[in-house]
């Protein structure tokens, strides 16, 4: 399945990649976020990936402030 994007083509991290009214698509949306490899992770390292998340929100925020104010 195609990942959900914004305009402008920037993926939509708040919604779900997988169809949620089905068990499966609820099933592979659960494998996907829960990575049991993060146990290895340092908590330097989760909290960098928490960062570049936020950065990545951000910046989209912006862009959708940007072309709000563009169509006003």
């Amino acid at each position: 399945m195609e990942t959900a994007r914004l305009e402008g083509g920037r993926i939509n991290l708040d919604a779900p990649r997988f169809d949620q009214s089905t068990f499966l698509g609820r099933a592979k949306h659960f494998f996907t976020v829960t990575d049991p490899r993060n146990i290895l992770r340092t908590a330097k390292e989760l909290d960098d990936a928490k960062e570049l998340l936020k950065q990545y929100r951000y910046v989209q925020f912006y862009f959708v402030l940007t072309v709000v104010f563009r169509i006003i």
